[in-house]
């Protein structure tokens, strides 16, 4: 039985992939493991969100309603209303992915989108704003804000326009 000078170089290169995850051999990830304090405070700010029996829509549903209109609550509405900038129809985001009761997010026409996460505490929304940066932090063009019990971003395409940044977080700012 003869082989082909290419099998033979074929066969230690497949060999050596396919052991190489056997072995452990990839030493990508350096993350450490949270911790139990970390888990377990993450756990009962979990418990503190609306749960839904169900779907997508039915925890959509649920962390509507949950919603509290409180002087601490500043809403996605609210921001959009005050700084003038022109946004489409608000769209409710799943909240429970940033420990947050309710988040929605808008669109601008000059290359905006500004998202507003609702918490049930000061402290539940200093968690999420920490768990968002850690997400979704190294987006171009984003930046986070939090504010009482609730937590902005905002990513700015390229093309945004600088005021109407500066618009929408001195709008968060001022509620």
């Amino acid at each position: 039985m003869t082989s082909s000078p290419r099998a033979s170089l074929l066969a230690p290169f497949w060999i050596a992939v396919c052991a190489l995850p056997a072995a452990g051999g990839c030493q990508c990830r350096e993350s450490k493991p949270a911790t139990a304090a970390v888990e377990e405070q993450r756990n009962r700010d979990l418990a503190a969100l609306p749960q839904a029996v169900g779907g997508l829509m039915e925890q959509l549903a649920a962390e509507a309603s949950a919603r509290e209109k409180d002087a601490d609550t500043l809403s996605l509405e609210a921001v959009v209303a005050k700084s003038g900038v022109a946004f489409e129809a608000p769209q409710q985001m799943l909240g429970r992915t940033v420990l947050a009761r309710y988040c929605a997010s808008a669109r601008s026409n000059d290359g905006l989108t500004v998202t507003v996460c609702e918490y049930p505490s000061v402290d539940q929304a200093a968690r999420g704003a920490a768990e968002v940066t850690a997400v979704r932090g190294k987006v171009s063009g984003w930046q986070a804000k939090q504010r009482k019990k609730s937590v902005l971003e905002v990513v700015a395409r390229s093309d945004a326009k600088p005021e109407s940044v500066a618009s929408v977080l001195a709008a968060f700012d001022a509620l």
